[in-house]
């Protein structure tokens, strides 16, 4: 199947989205309420927001994200910002935030990126109570003032109070984390049946096989598959030479 302009501009917002979505900013409900730790590993964070009516959450923040993003010191592949050791993030900020904006109220935007002076304004846009994402916000910047997050015990570092306007909130949805389906393999890197016998000459490595994680995709454990498909395709490639 091949895709058009209009189907890759989808999906290039919807993984343009998923870097700023995946910054611990303040979430809500569509009923306006703040409902988890917005800090925690992804598969906590998915099962939170998949009870949530509709599957539906959105992300609150206001005009020092930036600053935000970067105080945050995220880890792995949502990481905006320079690493420690100097490496360049994939996703560097100034990118996204230009591919986000540049579409706001464009059809590269899809209508994803709500911005507005006022609270309230936010979430007549974003189709939620504003007196209840006004109390949230309120509630939450309270608890950002004291560095201490006496509801879902956030750490200090990730709190960050939306009080500078313009605000900003995305409107998005959780369904799984990812899937953690493919092809089983043995230690060479081949392809097995059912019977547990290879498939000769059939090879795969990285995202492509199964098997490698349990029920969940640990997020904590940075570069573990980009690291993994590097060793099996070093490995791959080391058997078939010598056939």
């Amino acid at each position: 199947m091949k895709l058009g302009v209009q189907e890759f501009l989808i999906i290039l917002v919807i993984v343009i989205i998923v870097w700023e979505g995946e910054q611990p900013f303040l979430k809500v409900n569509v009923n306006g309420k703040r409902f988890c730790n917005e800090s925690g590993p992804y598969e906590f964070m998915l099962h939170s927001m998949y009870m949530q009516p509709g599957h539906t959450y959105v992300d609150i923040f206001d005009a020092n994200n930036k600053e935000y993003c970067e105080q945050f010191d995220e880890v792995g592949c949502c990481r905006m910002f320079k690493f420690p050791n100097g490496a360049e993030s994939n996703m560097p900020y100034d990118y996204v935030w230009g591919q986000m904006t540049e579409g706001e109220n464009s059809h590269h935007g899809l209508g994803c990126l709500q911005k507005a002076d006022t609270l309230e304004e936010l979430a007549e846009k974003l189709n939620i109570p504003a007196d209840n994402l006004v109390a949230t916000v309120e509630c939450y910047s309270e608890l950002c003032a004291k560095g201490i997050d006496e509801d879902y015990g956030m750490a200090p570092h990730r709190m960050t109070p939306v009080d500078t306007a313009p605000f900003y909130g995305i409107r998005t949805c959780s369904w799984h984390l990812t899937t953690l389906n493919g092809c089983c393999i043995n230690t060479d890197m081949q392809i097995i049946r059912e019977d547990g016998m290879p498939i000769e000459g059939l090879y795969v490595t990285g995202d492509c096989t199964g098997g490698f994680f349990a029920q969940t995709y640990p997020n904590l454990f940075t570069g573990l598959a980009c690291g993994r498909t590097m060793t099996f395709g070093r490995r791959a490639a080391k058997i078939v030479s010598k056939l």
